[in-house]
């Protein structure tokens, strides 16, 4: 369930992906079956990848931004240098995105936390009886 689960979130990545390329950069006159065909081994290769290198965090995310690069460079009419810095731009714009997200949910939950009394949210005698 875990693969399927991460194979998910991999696939709506390069959709993310595809869409931030076609902001700042031409598609190539191919066709959309080629797209697709690049996009799936896009989703395969990095498939792999994260998993291959799971508990390593900047050699997982380098390859990311190569990979990426590589098959954006395929669809888009742009240099591969340029890939290899929007994809750069766009894992760190993840990243801190994420972090943000994290922080901005933490806050909220203070704010709604924090307005109860503090006493009521140690007291964990309901827990052991029940109600």
């Amino acid at each position: 369930m875990v693969y399927v689960q991460s194979f998910l979130i991999l696939v709506l990545e390069i959709l993310c992906y595809k869409i931030f390329y076609e902001t700042f950069a031409e598609r190539r006159r191919q066709s959309k079956a080629l797209d697709g065909v690049v996009l799936a081994a896009l989703a395969s290769v990095g498939f792999l990848a994260v998993n291959l290198l799971s508990q390593k965090l900047i050699p997982k995310t380098v390859a990311a931004v190569f990979i990426i690069a590589a098959a954006m460079y395929v669809i888009f009419r742009i240099t591969f240098v340029k890939s290899v810095i929007l994809s750069a731009l766009f894992q760190a714009l993840t990243i801190m995105l994420s972090k943000a997200i994290l922080f901005l949910c933490v806050v909220m939950i203070r704010r709604v936390v924090g307005k109860k009394d503090a006493a009521l949210l140690k007291d964990t005698g309901y827990l052991r009886e029940g109600k």
